[in-house]
Order: C-alpha cells, then sequence, then structure tokens
C-alpha cells in the first residue's frame, strides 16, 4: 500500500475510535483495531484500541476523567457509548466531560441523547459556556427569520440541534425546526453550497431526526453529497443517506472514494 494511502487510512482509523464508532453494529470495535493493524504506524494504535475494547464501564469512565489529550478522552467516551447502546453496558451509567474544543463535543453528546442523557440538552456540555444545547436553540429559532441570521448562526443552530437528536420528535418547536430544513435545503436564509464533509453531515442528521420525505430531498441531498471530498468525515451522511434512501444512495456510494476505502466502511457496516 502506498505511503500516502496508509496515512489516509491511519487518519481515518483514529477518526473512527474517536467519533464515529457509536454509528456502526457491535463488531464494528474489532474490525477498527484489526485494519490498525495493517499498518505499520497503526500497531500499536490497533492493540490499544484492543484493550480499551475490553475495558469496563468503570475503566472507561476513570480513563475519562484523567488529564490527558481530550483525542484520546473522545476514544474512551466513544467506546463507552458504543457499548452501551449495544447493552454491553448498563444503560443508567453515565460518562460525562466537559470539553475546551466544542467541534469534539457535538457527535459525542448527539450520542449521549441518544442513550438516554437527557440533562446534556439542559446543561453546558463545552468549557466557558453559560448555557445549554437547549436554551442554544431557542435564542437562535427567535433570530432565524432575522435579516441579520449570518451563515455562522446556521451552523450553530444545527449542531444544537443535531446534538437534540433523538428528542427533536418531542420538541415543542419542532415545527419551526422543520422550516429551518426546508429552507436549508433551498439555500436560504443563506447559500450552504458548497460543503465540506462535516457540514454535509450536520444537514444530513437533521433530515434523518426530522424524518424528511426521502421523495422530496432525494435530488437535493443528491448534489449535496457529489459536491463534497468524502473523508471520514462523511461517515454521519454515508449512514443517514442509507437509512434515508436505501439502494438509490448505495449505488451513489459505490461509485465514489471514500477516505481509508470502501471496503472499511462496508466491513464495518456489517
Amino acid at each position: 500500500m502506498p505511503a500516502q494511502n496508509i496515512s489516509r487510512l491511519s487518519s481515518a482509523l483514529s477518526c473512527i475510535a474517536q467519533e464515529y464508532l457509536y454509528l456502526f453494529p457491535a463488531h464494528a470495535a474489532d474490525i477498527v483495531a484489526a485494519w490498525n493493524l495493517k499498518t505499520p504506524q497503526g500497531l500499536k494504535e490497533g492493540e490499544w484500541l484492543r484493550r480499551i475494547i475490553h475495558f469496563s464501564a468503570n475503566e472507561l469512565i476513570e480513563w475519562t476523567s484523567r488529564d490527558g489529550d481530550e483525542e484520546d478522552k473522545m476514544i474512551f467516551m466513544d467506546v463507552f457509548l458504543w457499548k452501551q447502546r449495544h447493552g454491553l453496558i448498563d444503560p443508567s451509567l453515565r460518562i460525562a466531560y466537559l470539553f475546551h474544543e466544542p467541534s469534539y463535543a457535538w457527535l459525542l453528546n448527539r450520542y449521549m441523547v441518544a442513550n438516554g442523557y437527557l440533562d446534556v440538552l439542559d446543561q453546558p456540555q463545552i468549557e466557558g459556556e453559560t448555557i445549554g444545547y437547549l436554551a442554544q436553540i431557542e435564542l437562535l429559532l427567535d433570530r432565524f427569520n432575522y435579516s441579520d441570521f449570518t451563515a455562522e448562526d446556521l451552523w450553530s443552530l444545527l449542531i444544537q440541534l443535531n446534538v437534540l437528536g433523538s428528542q427533536i420528535d418531542q420538541y415543542g418547536r419542532r415545527s419551526e425546526v422543520l422550516k429551518v430544513a426546508e429552507q436549508v435545503m433551498q439555500d436560504a436564509p443563506v447559500q450552504l453550497a458548497p460543503l465540506n464533509d462535516v457540514e454535509l453531515a450536520r444537514v444530513s442528521l437533521l433530515m434523518l431526526d426530522l424524518k424528511l420525505a426521502p421523495d422530496k430531498t432525494w435530488p437535493r441531498f443528491r448534489e449535496l453529497f457529489l459536491s463534497t471530498s468524502h473523508s471520514v468525515a462523511c461517515y454521519p451522511t454515508l449512514i443517514a443517506g442509507l437509512q434515508m434512501y436505501g439502494d438509490v444512495f448505495l449505488k451513489e456510494i459505490q461509485g465514489i472514494e471514500i477516505q481509508g476505502g470502501n471496503d472499511l466502511f462496508f466491513e464495518l457496516m456489517g
């Protein structure tokens, strides 16, 4: 394997362990570890991930609470939440961490809400913030139709709504969120395209959570998907797209190249 491809694969595997393992079935962690072992620089990471996979709930909580790199803490949290999702950890147990880097928090906080950590929506999850996700959603929805609502505001709103995720059907202002999504798909109130993979993931997850009609959203979704680079950060979009569009989207995936290789993604999906 060329050195450049090895580097891209190693980077993809690290991102999967930190942020995307939760999205996959119960066999996925062993696959990530095994693929790490295929690369010279991944040998140490693969063996370490194998150890982490078999950590108890208390060990994962304890490692997360230690001083250290936030990217390492993400792996402990992702593994904990993934195991909890698949019934390997008691659903009543809780893992928590106040992030310093906001970009690390949104997906893990989304997984926490999906696992029943509803207090995550009310309490700040990022160092220095004074209000939680729900309060931020309220403030941004109040301003959505104002002329000074910016692209930065829109992306902030999408992040908060992604964390709300599985609870969006119960949200009292869901009808307003639906209007936001409909306007986003029409490039309003601010133009979105071209998107990077992280941005498209945020749009895709909102579409999935709202259960938007696939026949109405497919043309625009396909257009946005084909405009991105398909790094490993497109994994949430791939999974959301398969859930929303099935075989018609599968054909599109088979025609593009995903960072780390299409074989890795489909093996993880099982």
